[in-house]
């Protein structure tokens, strides 16, 4: 018999423990998913530096609890469907999925960059590869030793890292490059005291950690430049301001660096050691001008 006041049925105990099981399942997908966002976001803002793996799971971590979140938050989908709902609410999960997992920040994008800064240059070294007593001393390529130094300036940065760096002087109209070679340590001596191995070491790429300075003394030798004797003939010269272009690859990119001096300043040295020791100079040793 109808109802003469249109009153709706009550709902049996079964409906009841039903709706009560679908909040509660929606209480805590929610929770879940909004720690997994709020755990992700802390991880990624922090001071931490993560490798590949790690962000890839980040990633899948993010989209999941995004998906939950759309699933089970009323008003983003219509919940009143029966199995069509069930149907279309997992088919807008799933969507919204994949659309954070493929549009969220590439991996190198979440790593904080670090800022290198390169200090200039206040002087280099140009001197003979062989030692003034060796028969092939003015025939031997010429080495360029040029103290670098670097500070990693960002805050909350990753470490950084120097990679190479190159030295361009023009000799006669054509750019002459060397490229580095040695970590050296120089000791300057009369004629041009030279280096013994255990004051060398190979020029590898070098980290230049958070904070704190990098400076090296690195030899730069060239596989096409001059020979000692030609570059002192050069410098003799050359009556106008040299210019020497100091280039470093670092983690951002090059920088660049001038080191522009007069060789007439150094003319007259050169000059007194071929009269007072019937040999060229065996290096030259030159202050930067700003």
């Amino acid at each position: 018999m109808a109802d003469p006041h249109n009153n709706p049925p009550d709902p049996s105990p079964n409906d009841t423990r039903i709706e009560k099981a679908h909040w509660l399942e929606r209480a805590v997908s929610l929770g879940v998913a909004v720690w997994i966002v709020a755990l992700v976001s802390f991880l990624i803002l922090s001071q931490r530096e993560y490798d590949d793996t790690s962000v890839y799971f980040l990633k899948i971590l993010l989209s999941f609890s995004m998906a939950v979140l759309v699933a089970t938050s009323a008003g983003f989908i219509n919940l009143a469907f029966n199995v069509p709902g069930m149907a279309i609410r997992a088919g807008g999960a799933i969507a919204v999925f994949i659309f954070v997992f493929t549009q969220s920040p590439a991996v190198p994008a979440l790593k904080l960059n670090p800022k290198i800064e390169m200090n200039n240059i206040t002087g280099m070294d140009f001197r003979s590869l062989e030692a003034p007593d060796n028969p092939k001393f003015g025939t031997s390529p010429v080495a360029v030793t040029v103290p670098l130094g670097f500070k990693n300036v960002a805050d909350k940065s990753r470490n950084g890292t120097w990679k190479r760096s190159t030295v361009k002087i023009q000799m006669y109209g054509k750019d002459v490059t060397f490229d580095s070679f040695y970590f050296v340590k120089l000791l300057p001596g009369v004629g041009g005291t030279w280096l013994s191995s255990g004051q060398l070491s190979e020029a590898k790429a070098t980290d230049l950690i958070e904070g704190q300075s990098f400076t090296q003394e690195i030899m730069h030798l060239s596989q096409s430049g001059p020979t000692w004797g030609s570059f002192l003939s050069y410098l003799a010269e050359q009556k106008d301001p040299i210019t020497v272009s100091v280039s470093a690859e670092v983690d951002g990119g090059w920088q660049s660096r001038a080191c522009k001096f007069d060789p007439t300043k150094y003319a007259p040295a050169l000059a007194k050691t071929v009269a007072e020791y019937k040999r060229l100079a065996g290096y030259v040793s030159v202050i930067c001008e700003v």
